[in-house]
């Protein structure tokens, strides 16, 4: 999301302005320009305000004893990533049924409050479960990201499957 600086352009505010302040037309598209510069900048200046992610679960269920723990986090750059927000070992004592399917919901704990939206680009998950012995769980997975003006964000991932032998899924937001 990239975001946009306030800056002076000739074409949008020439260097030269009317001598007279009679000119109303000039001043009035000064006004409705800076305006609008002013309401992008608010925009991305929203801060992220909360992350949710929801199971549906379908086909296999996950046992009521194994723990799960998700993240999200920016890529900054090919090497490094910022920790968006986490919740781990968490519903180690709740099963998820798949017959019928179930959907349960949990909000991650963020990692700052002052992350802005301008500055999340390429969020990618992780998702890890700890089975007590032999589970296999099959998903499908949505995450809500909320913003300081209300705005959302939402993607998700279909078919997952972990199990006591492939514990971790990582995903992007554009798969």
């Amino acid at each position: 999301m990239p975001e946009k600086q306030l800056k002076r352009s000739s074409n949008r505010f020439p260097a030269n302005p009317p001598t007279e302040s009679t000119d109303f037309a000039y001043w009035e598209k000064v006004a409705e320009n800076l305006e609008a510069d002013l309401e992008t900048v608010d925009a991305n200046n929203a801060t992220l305000a909360g992350i949710n992610v929801s199971f549906f679960t379908h086909n296999d269920d996950k046992d009521g004893d194994t723990s799960v723990s998700v993240s999200v986090e920016n890529k900054v750059n090919l090497w490094f990533s910022q920790l968006l927000a986490s919740l781990n070992d968490f519903a180690g004592n709740i099963g998820f049924a798949d017959n019928p399917p179930s959907t349960h919901a949990f909000d991650l704990v963020l990692a700052s409050s002052n992350i802005t939206m301008s500055s999340i680009n390429a969020p990618i998950f992780t998702i890890k479960i700890a089975p007590n012995g032999h589970d296999r769980w099959i998903f499908d997975v949505t995450f809500t990201f909320t913003f300081s003006d209300n705005s959302q964000f939402t993607s998700g991932k279909t078919g997952i499957i972990l199990d006591q032998d492939n514990r971790i899924y990582t995903g992007s937001f554009s798969d």
